[in-house]
């Protein structure tokens, strides 16, 4: 099923194939209702771990995502999911989203605009989901947020630890912004706080770099693209999509409370190892080590913002939350439970 909410220039809404007619905010009000006592999730901003979620979930539960393109809803649907076509940065969209939203689980895995230091998709939508639900949201009540955030708002701590507790000190404008999002939704930005307090939970997942199958760097070791000398290589840290996906699940259940959870495995690995190790496990040449002065002129700006800083993230929280534990320990054990599927993926892949 595929909810289309754009609007032609005739000032009505287009349904698609497959797809049901909203017209206006009425439409829109019976689809609230008419999936209110079915409809308990919400996926804002459904890609990859999105879809995870719906393949390990909706055959039990109902589960609305958001989408912008044709291609996504369709992989939605297929999944059992109940898609809705739009751009996260209409406001008119936004504002049909957050009544969507009420007395529901919040699953938020968009990514904010790729300018700026601040994050207008979650400033909007609070504001939306406040104005047009403050008279269902409680404490009795599903009103929670499971928002995903990243490991990059602690910044360079030179390979230091850093855990839950370590004050925000991101450097990258990327991470700026989802600091900036990280505070509207804990209500510390001045406009929400005292908004924030109509919602149940709030729970803000730091993510790491994310691995899987078809999500390892295969194109950039075979490219050769080189990395860091080992005495000045930068500590990272992953979590398995599957995982990151069931984590994300499992917080949207939380009852009351707000607090951060860093979602990382349970091994920090050096960047340039993790590359070798898997260029290793594939038989492929290891990537060349240089100078990190000269590593800068090789790679993207977004690429340099991740090999620049060095942090080790602890995840003793994740480790203590009852009924979850991590399925792949570390990237070695991901590998190893899937070694003949991995390959013969990545050897299909590359004949298409």
């Amino acid at each position: 099923m595929i909810f289309s909410l754009r609007r032609s220039f005739t000032g009505h809404f287009q349904p698609s194939q497959h797809s049901y007619q909203l017209k206006k905010a009425k439409n829109v009000k019976t689809i609230a209702t008419r999936f209110k006592s079915r409809s308990k999730s919400i996926i804002v901003g459904c890609g990859d771990v999105g879809l995870r979620i719906l393949k390990l979930f909706s055959s039990k539960h109902r589960i609305l995502a958001t989408c912008r393109r044709t291609e996504q809803a369709k992989a939605i649907k297929e999944l059992g999911g109940v898609a809705i076509i739009g751009n996260l940065g209409d406001k008119k969209y936004i504002k049909r989203i957050a009544n969507l939203c009420k007395s529901s689980r919040c699953l938020l895995l968009y990514q904010p605009p790729n300018h700026g230091q601040k994050d207008p998709i979650s400033f909007k939508l609070i504001l939306q989901i406040n104005t047009q639900t403050h008279q269902y949201l409680n404490l009795k009540q599903n009103s929670n947020i499971c928002y995903v955030s990243t490991t990059g708002v602690y910044g360079d701590t030179q390979g230091g630890w850093v855990d839950e507790k370590t004050p925000s000190n991101a450097k990258t404008a990327r991470a700026k912004r989802r600091v900036y999002a990280e505070n509207c939704w804990r209500g510390k930005n001045k406009t929400h706080s005292s908004q924030m307090q109509n919602i149940a939970s709030v729970r803000i997942l730091r993510a790491p770099g994310i691995y899987a199958n078809q999500r390892l760097p295969m194109e950039r070791i075979k490219s050769k693209t080189p990395t860091i000398q080992a005495e000045e290589d930068a500590w990272s840290n992953h979590i398995h999509a599957d995982d990151l996906a069931r984590l994300c699940w499992k917080c949207s259940f939380a009852q009351t409370g707000r607090y951060i959870i860093n979602a990382v495995d349970n091994q920090p690995m050096k960047m340039g190892d993790y590359f070798d190790y898997i260029a290793d496990y594939f038989g492929l040449d290891r990537p060349p080590r240089l100078p990190k002065i000269l590593i800068k002129e090789q790679v993207s700006e977004m690429m340099w913002s991740f090999m620049s800083e060095s942090r080790r993230v602890n995840n003793q929280r994740l480790k203590k939350l009852k009924t979850f534990r991590l399925k792949f320990n570390n990237v070695e054990t991901f590998l190893n439970q899937g070694a003949k599927d991995i390959k013969r993926s990545y050897q299909t892949h590359d004949g298409d």
